[in-house]
């Protein structure tokens, strides 16, 4: 993971609540409201980072019913930025509608993957390249400190079972 810096990148274990407001909406939007908090946790482990995020919005539209959408994720990363677990779960007006769950693993060759067990027969190739969310973290801060303004990477987070995006910081 590391680009040959004059040091290490240390990543600090923190807890944040955001409060979540929608500034303003597009003439004609069918959105006119968001409301809502996000709880993001990031914490070192034995082994390597773990991270839970909540959300709960509320949505308000124009013409039909408003909409509480409320989600929960976790993953857990480890040092080398080579395995990532990953669990989330979407309620929609306090409905499940949303359960991801699975392993991702980057090995040597472009052999890796993740492999979802909820839902399942879902997987995605992961290239060597491809990085988990504290690894790109780290890649962010290491190329600013080269003067680096614009980093490209494919990453891979297991929040929803899209797979991995391509991702311009």
């Amino acid at each position: 993971m590391g680009s040959g810096a004059a040091h290490a990148v240390e990543l600090a274990s923190h807890k944040a609540i955001y409060d979540i407001r929608m500034k303003s909406a597009q003439t004609g939007s069918q959105v006119l409201d968001v409301t809502g908090k996000m709880l993001f946790s990031f914490r070192k482990s034995c082994d390597g980072w773990i991270s839970n995020h909540k959300f709960l919005l509320d949505y308000q539209y124009t013409g039909t019913p408003p909409l509480q959408i409320e989600s929960k994720f976790t993953s857990f990363e480890d040092f080398n930025g080579k395995l990532l677990n990953f669990s989330s779960n979407r309620l929609t007006n306090g409905e499940m509608d949303q359960q991801v769950r699975g392993i991702a693993k980057i090995s040597g060759g472009n052999k890796g993957s993740a492999v979802y067990s909820m839902p399942e027969n879902i997987s995605f190739p992961l290239v060597d390249t491809t990085l988990f969310p504290a690894a790109h973290t780290i890649k962010l801060i290491e190329s600013a400190e080269q003067g680096q303004k614009i980093v490209n990477a494919q990453v891979f987070d297991g929040s929803d079972d899209k797979g991995p995006v391509e991702i311009n910081a």
